[in-house]
């Protein structure tokens, strides 16, 4: 009985495994999930009745195993995962040791503890799994047909481990594991070999990546090509083969494995890619991006712009394919951001860079980004904005630069690979601030960013990047500080940065630029000493060569590297001992200069400053016709390298150093024979670009609305947003808001002069006009230079040109130090004052020997000592240049009693330039809606801040009491705020100050009158502050304070920016300013009798001849028994008139 029912209990156990058998291979076919778990139930029967050794037993033990793991992926159930482990783990204690099915089993059961590893992320469990496949791999004697499936489990074991954890030792292991897997599948001709290659190519590229270790590139070169060759037609993943096989082409060149062909087969790489189907979004998006990557290396290894053109549109391309909320999306904006600013760099078109700072500022706007994307991308935003400011002279793009990299070093950990990055951008961005604003503690922290970003990059690929910038800043702290330390260690960093950059590196010639510039300076510091260095000269220049060569020519940068080598050449011929010798030498600097200038791709400043040169060194040659081609071509970049679209600061920091362009242009034209005329507008053109822009701006447009009222409204409304304070609103780029709006002004002038009768709009005068000009009385325009000096001078007839041979412009430079600048003489006590007035005798004597007598005697004007204004002719100082600063309407002596001055043969006015003159005629015939009255101001004194007490009474009780005779309605404001003093400014015709002026040696917008609070608070009234303002009814603006129409930045002396001229701007024909500090009692006297004269009922109304008055009535009172006051120079020749 008991026989009979075990053969009973073994007749149900066959059913129910042939019942497992049928639902499992109804589950393989369907993958129908009632099948698999009645599959898995009748399995489970099996295994649990069946003798644990029996054949049938261990056949279902694994098999179960194996489809519970099944189970666990379709259904994610741990508890199935759990039980297939055990199952297969029972297998292996019920087996035979040499059951032929053991290897086989391990490796399933390896195969399910990985699985349980990633669910769990326990090292052990995946440990334990690698042990049992390499046990597979030792007893794979007792199956030999699988010995290769179970050294590709070892493989996939290792592989995770690498994956998770990242460890070198790992990934060597599975390097030698897929040698192996590799290795028995040739041996085996196995199907599936190209998978192995494949394998083996991407585990020695991990290792490359992660060691540098050129070797295992070299290995994978052939692997991968071999892959790409073998790989079955159709293969889905064919597309990710060839982009892996681009990348390690790519990389082989880069190593200098390849050459630069090995950059188009990757290109074509990736082209085979995009060809096969099927491809998924996310790919066709990632070989786009590579795409564009390859071509953008293609370009910078010298391909043609074609290549970065198609970068940008193959990155145009992947932002069009990727949805709004891609998380990838924010580097695909960066990656067209650095190909669009690269464009930039090559064409100089500012709308790209314009886009490219966009592009950064919208990967930004993403709110998921990691503090890693956020570093990078606000890394690359900050040198984008100083890239821009090279163009753009903007501080606000500073300002930014500066904020976005402090924002980078905060997102980045203080151990980071990147850490360096951020690091070396704020600190270029804090340098260039520096640069700017001149403030010290911007350098310090730039040095100390420098450091550490060089400190922590030594093992980089970039290291020479950071050793030079700190090399750039150290030698800025040399030059602001003289300190030999940062000059000498400066020169080292410089060389180490050299050392460490490969020639074919993208950075190699801006840092063999750094080295010839330093070893420039060290070259200067031997030319100070006595002992002028050509060793250390010639050493510079050949490293300056070398950053040329390794320029292209039509990059932004070509022409700056020019420009420095000539420098360098220009200093080299002046070393040669043999004349001829060193005028060849000479002449080859000519030619950088000039090669600079001509470069296609640089920047207009870039090309201006190099043109400049060129221009000086042909005039110095005597080439005349060359030189004045190439001034006439520098002078009509000018306006683009000072654009309207800057902010006046902004465009007076570029203008700063730029003088004397339309000064060697005249001199060129004349010396060509060229039409006086003709000369003169080349002069005019250069001068007073600030003023001009303004002066465009502010100007009548009558004719233009007469003709067409649409258009006219239109360019007034962009006028004024374009003439607006560049205040951004939130989220505005006002650097390229300005820009757009100037490109709209100037398309919009452009078609304005297709109109009848506007053909000149905004033009500057023509020869016609020029004459209109003189009709009340001639114009004299001096140009200094050491080629020659000249007056031309204007009369309603003609332009005539006349020589001054004994105008030498080093005199010019050592008599106006006397009058201008902080050693200027006329800031003297009492006790010197005597010594002071004989030296402006020289000065005043000199003046006129060599400017103004030679004028006046062309002009056929006599000299009539004591002859009122109303007797004499009008002459107009159109001063510019050093002559700009000299006392013209005071030259000679013997004032009172000899006609060998400038007051007994014209009544002087000054103007800075011919169209601001032009202006003020014009503000004159619109000011006559206002009723007539006057607003004095007083601040004679600023009690604890340093400045003298005032005695501004007896000015004030003369306006009044002129006034009131007058019968004309004037206020007093008795230390006024700033605020108070504009508004009723706009009210009143006629203004006037008595107050301190303060001049501005660095920077002459901020020239200021000294007004003071009723809470004895120092208020400054700027230049920059008046030029926001207009008055359209103004009348006259009497500024009895000191330096008023002084200027001192040598760098602006052609702008002619001081609180005189912004005044005339405002819209005050007719301005008194003073040239030196003005005497209390002078200043009295010459206001009330000025004011009595102008408002006189039978006078004229001309300021200029009520100056020219009372000057003279102050000359001739008497100072004691024997003097006159005309000896005291210092008392009535600081008073000038500007305007009509």
């Amino acid at each position: 009985m008991g026989s009979a029912a075990l053969s009973e209990a073994e007749l149900d156990i066959s059913a129910y495994a042939s019942q497992a058998g049928d639902l499992f291979r109804a589950y393989n076919e369907n993958k129908d999930d009632a099948s698999l778990r009645d599959g898995i139930s009748a399995a489970e029967l099996v295994v649990k009745h069946a003798p644990k050794s029996s054949g049938q037993s261990l056949k279902y033990t694994w098999k179960l195993a194996h489809y519970l793991r099944e189970r666990y992926e379709t259904q994610g159930n741990k508890a199935d995962l759990e039980q297939s482990i055990d199952t297969f783990r029972a297998w292996l204690e019920n087996a035979p040791d040499d059951h032929f099915e053991r290897p086989f089993v391990l490796c399933l059961l390896a195969g399910a503890l990985c699985r349980l590893f990633k669910a769990s992320n326990e090292r052990p469990v995946l440990e334990e799994a690698l042990r049992l496949a390499e046990r597979a791999v030792r007893l794979s004697a007792l199956d030999p047909t699988y010995h290769l499936v179970y050294l590709r489990t070892v493989q996939e074991q290792l592989a995770q481990l690498w994956k998770s954890f990242a460890e070198l030792v790992v990934l060597d292991q599975l390097i030698q594991a897929r040698r192996e897997v590799l290795e028995e599948s040739t041996k085996m001709n196995d199907a599936e070999r190209w998978r192995d290659i494949d394998d083996l190519n991407r585990a020695l590229y991990q290792r490359f990546e992660k060691s540098g270790d050129v070797a295992d590139l070299r290995e994978v070169l052939p692997l991968a090509r071999v892959a790409c060759e073998s790989m079955p037609k159709g293969f889905p993943r064919g597309c990710n083969m060839y982009s892996h096989l681009s990348k390690v082409l790519a990389k082989s060149f880069e190593a200098g494995i390849l050459p630069l062909s090995g950059l188009d087969e990757s290109i074509e790489a990736l082209h085979t890619a995009m060809s096969m189907e099927p491809i998924e979004l996310r790919d066709r998006i990632g070989l786009l991006v590579n795409l564009s990557n390859r071509h953008r290396e293609a370009y910078e290894h010298g391909r043609g712009v074609h290549f970065l053109d198609l970068a940008i549109e193959y990155g145009q391309k992947v932002l069009q394919l990727t949805p709004a909320d891609d998380p990838e999306r924010p580097n695909h904006c960066q990656g067209l951001a650095i190909n669009l600013k690269l464009s930039f760099q090559h064409s100089g078109k500012q709308e790209l860079l314009d886009e490219a700072i966009e592009m950064y500022r919208d990967a930004l706007s993403y709110t998921h980004l990691p503090d890693e994307d956020k570093a990078l991308i606000s890394s690359n935003l900050s040198i984008a904005l100083q890239t821009r400011y090279e163009t753009s002279a903007a501080v606000v793009d500073l300002e930014e630069a500066v904020s976005v990299a402090r924002s980078a070093v905060a997102w980045t950990p203080a151990v980071h690979h990147f850490r360096c990055v951020a690091l070396n951008t704020l600190g270029s961005s804090l340098s260039s601030l520096y640069s700017r604003l001149r403030r010290i503690e911007d350098l310090d922290e730039a040095i100390v960013c420098a450091r550490e970003a060089a400190a922590c990059s030594w093992d980089q690929v970039d290291a020479g990047m950071y050793l030079n910038n700190l090399s750039t800043k150290l030698a800025r702290r040399y030059e602001a500080l003289d300190s030999d330390a940062d000059r000498l260690e400066s020169l080292e960093f410089a060389r180490k940065a050299v050392g460490a950059t490969a020639s074919r590196q993208q950075k190699y010639a801006l840092i063999t630029h750094n080295l010839s510039n330093r070893l420039y300076h060290e070259y200067l510091v031997t030319k100070r000493r006595g002992d002028r260095s050509a060793a250390i000269l010639e050493e510079s220049i050949h490293f300056s060569r070398l950053s040329i060569e390794h320029t292209g020519k039509s990059h932004i940068d070509w022409s700056d590297y020019a420009y420095w080598l000539g420098w360098r050449q220009m200093e080299f011929a002046t070393l040669t001992p043999d004349e001829e010798s060193g005028w060849r030498r000479y002449d080859i600097a000519i030619d950088t200069f000039r090669d600079g200038f001509l470069a296609v791709g640089a920047s207009p400043i870039g090309k201006v400053k190099a043109g400049r040169m060129a221009a000086l060194m042909l005039l110095t040659r005597q080439r005349w016709d060359e030189a004045d081609t190439i001034s006439r071509e520098v002078l009509q970049l000018l306006s683009h390298a000072s654009p309207r679209s800057m902010s006046r600061q902004d465009m007076q920091h570029r203008l700063s150093g730029l003088s004397n362009i339309s000064t060697f242009a005249a001199v060129a034209s004349l010396n060509c024979g060229q039409d006086p005329a003709k000369a003169l507008g080349l002069l005019e053109q250069g001068r007073g670009l600030i003023a001009g822009f303004l002066i465009g701006s502010r100007s009548d447009i009558a004719a233009l609305q007469a003709t067409d009222p649409q258009i006219a409204s239109e360019y007034r409304e962009l006028v004024d947003e374009l003439s607006q304070t560049a205040t951004p609103r939130p989220g505005e780029d006002i650097v390229q808001h300005r820009q757009q709006l100037t490109r709209r002004l100037e398309a919009l002038e452009r078609d304005i002069r297709t109109l009848p009768g506007l053909s000149r709009f905004q033009l500057p005068a023509s020869d016609e006009q020029l004459k209109e000009l003189a009709a009340s009385g001639p114009l004299v325009c001096f140009n200094v230079t050491k080629f020659r000096s000249d007056a031309f001078i204007i009369t309603a007839e003609r332009v005539s040109a006349l020589p001054l041979p004994l105008l030498l412009e080093d005199d010019l430079k050592e008599y106006s130090q006397c009058v201008v600048g902080e050693r200027r003489i006329t800031r003297c006590g009492l006790a010197e004052r005597s010594a002071t007035n004989a030296q402006l005798s020289e000065v005043l004597l000199w003046l006129w020997n060599v400017a103004v007598k030679p004028v006046v005697d062309y002009l056929n004007i006599p000299g009539r000592p004591g002859t009122p204004a109303s007797d004499l002719p009008r002459l107009w100082w159109v001063a510019s240049g050093r002559m700009g600063l000299m006392p013209l309407h005071a030259a000679g002596s013997g004032w009172e009693t000899s006609g060998e001055n400038t007051p007994s043969r014209v009544v002087s006015s000054y103007v800075h330039t011919l169209k601001a003159l032009a202006y003020s005629r014009e503000k004159s015939k619109r000011s006559d809606t206002l009723r007539r009255s006057i607003l004095a101001v007083d601040a004679p004194s600023i009690p604890g801040q340093g400045w003298a007490e005032l005695n501004t009474a007896p000015e004030m009780a003369a306006i009044s009491s002129t006034a009131e005779i007058a019968g004309i309605p004037s206020t007093i404001l008795t230390k006024p705020t700033v605020a108070s003093v504009i508004d009723e400014m706009r009210n009143n015709a006629i203004v006037h100050f008595a107050c301190h002026g303060d001049p501005d040696f660095d920077d002459p917008s901020r020239m200021s009158l000294i007004l003071c609070t009723d809470q004895h608070a120092a208020d400054r009234l700027t230049v920059s502050r008046l030029f926001e303002e207009k008055h359209d009814h103004a009348e006259l603006a009497y500024l009895s304070a000191c330096c008023t129409a002084q200027q001192y930045s040598d760098g602006l002396l052609d702008e002619g920016i001081h609180l005189g001229s912004v005044f005339q701007l405002m819209g005050f024909p007719a301005v008194v300013a003073t040239l030196w500090e003005a005497d209390d009692a002078a200043a009295a006297d010459v206001a009330a009798t000025f004011y009595r004269r102008l408002l006189d009922k039978d006078s004229d109304g001309l300021a200029a001849g009520c100056l020219h008055d009372a000057l003279m009535e102050l000359r001739s009172r008497k100072l004691g028994r024997r003097k006159k006051k005309s000896d005291d120079i210092l008392a009535w020749a600081p008073f000038i008139h500007i305007g009509i």
